[in-house]
């Protein structure tokens, strides 16, 4: 039987199924993609809608402000991305982004069930050579949730070709806590076998450019993310959860999520394992 806290914690909760949770992580991570874009358009000046085109550069914000930022600004929209993006750089016929935005994504997502989530943070200040990611509460599901943006960049691009094999530092090494699998105790391995590009993305250091060589002078590196001299993207992403957390006392029994497709996907994969097993 559970305990009296414990009835009172699951209160507060709102446990969703199987597919609502699956259906809101999926809105975030669609809409961390078509936010970036907008914003972009945004800060070129390209956007014709002068309050939807400030709304969006500064936090919170909410999936209706990106949809109704979409809304204000179509033509400009339909013209840039739809044709330039999609069409010359894909050598595909026109495609129609602003019914892509809305009809199949967004807005089709959020008539089924509204969001309850809004954007505290969205981290684009070096989107052309990093990771993207944003810091998301949803006060109704009692949960932070962090969002990485998929590939857009040719940075991106490169990090998801960089496909060596290199070892990292097993976050789960030296816990106390045993595998036990045929009566016999299996102990974690002292480092893991990491996709490169993804391991550089998360865990080298912050705004960190890459010159010449430094790529291959860094491959035999085991211990990357361990060194305590520099600080990394990880390491700015939990301060960032903390942070969210933080300003709040009422979220501090609140779940972490994380979610991404694309690139944000393995991003995803990383960063859940590194964030659980951090104190």
């Amino acid at each position: 039987m559970a305990s009296e806290k414990e009835e009172g914690e699951d209160e507060k909760k709102q446990w969703p199924n199987l597919w609502e949770e699956s259906h809101d992580m999926m809105v975030i991570a669609t809409a961390m993609f078509f936010l970036g874009k907008m914003r972009k358009l945004g800060r070129d000046g390209k956007l014709i809608d002068a309050a939807t085109a400030e709304g969006i550069q500064t936090t919170p914000i909410t999936s209706d402000d990106i949809v109704n930022a979409i809304d204000a600004n179509r033509e400009v929209v339909d013209e840039l991305e739809g044709t330039a993006d999609f069409g010359q750089k894909l050598k595909m016929p026109r495609v129609d982004l602003h019914a892509q935005m809305l009809h199949t994504s967004l807005r089709q997502s959020m008539a089924v069930s509204s969001p309850t989530w809004r954007l505290l943070e969205y981290n684009d200040e070096h989107a052309e050579d990093g990771l993207v990611y944003g810091i998301a509460v949803d006060d109704v599901r009692r949960r932070v949730i962090v969002p990485f943006r998929g590939t857009e960049s040719a940075k991106d691009w490169s990090t998801n070709l960089n496909a060596k094999f290199c070892r990292n530092r097993n976050p789960l090494y030296d816990r106390d806590d045993e595998i036990v699998v045929d009566g016999k105790v299996i102990k974690q391995p002292k480092t893991l076998v990491m996709h490169r590009g993804f391991r550089d993305y998360m865990f080298g250091e912050e705004n960190e450019q890459e010159e010449g060589n430094e790529q291959e002078k860094n491959e035999d590196d085991d211990d990357k993310d361990d060194d305590d001299n520099h600080k990394t993207k990880f390491d700015s992403i939990l301060e960032s959860v903390a942070k969210a957390i933080m300003e709040d006392d009422d979220r501090l029994d609140y779940d972490l999520y994380t979610t991404g497709f694309s690139l944000g996907g393995a991003l995803t994969t990383v960063f859940a394992l590194f964030a659980a097993a951090s104190s």
